[in-house]
């Protein structure tokens, strides 16, 4: 009870999971996020095949396709991490490595996929990464049209 309390005030950063050109929402080629109907964030035009945790959290859900988790990060902050926007029939293109209730740490390696496979579905591969409850949050220090470093780039804060 009191840690919920307590977290209220405290930062959330969220890293880049994977190398690429961190772009605004705006320019998703999907109303869903562009729209920000499930949340508030950023995505990533990548070129790599490999998404890493952007926080400490516990994977709350995991895509049946494996091409998306949900995390509940501290401070009361649900995050989503999506790869691709045309994913619909692709099981046999994403691994995860990771299951739901496991707790992670920033960096660990969550999701592998074909990206070859997925590039001929998705002409530019973006992965938006959104605050589900974006609500009850603010954000600050947005990254947009930057080039962003797996594990290393904030993308943006979560207060």
């Amino acid at each position: 009870m009191f840690g919920s309390i307590f977290n209220r005030n405290r930062k959330t950063k969220v890293y880049s999971p994977m190398d690429g050109k961190v772009i605004s929402l705006d320019q998703v080629n999907d109303p869903v996020f562009s729209g920000r109907m499930v949340g508030e964030g950023v995505a990533i035009e990548t070129t790599d095949n490999m998404v890493y945790a952007p926080a400490d959290g516990i994977v709350t859900t995991i895509s049946r396709a494996r091409h998306a988790i949900g995390m509940k990060l501290d401070a009361n902050v649900e995050l989503l991490v999506h790869v691709g926007l045309n994913t619909n029939g692709s099981e046999d293109v994403f691994e995860s490595h990771i299951k739901v209730g496991e707790r992670v740490k920033k960096g660990d390696l969550v999701i592998s996929f074909d990206f070859d496979k997925l590039a001929a579905s998705d002409e530019t591969v973006v992965v938006p990464v959104v605050v589900l409850n974006s609500q009850f949050h603010s954000f600050s220090n947005f990254k947009i049209d930057a080039l962003s470093d797996s594990k290393k780039t904030v993308l943006f804060e979560v207060l």
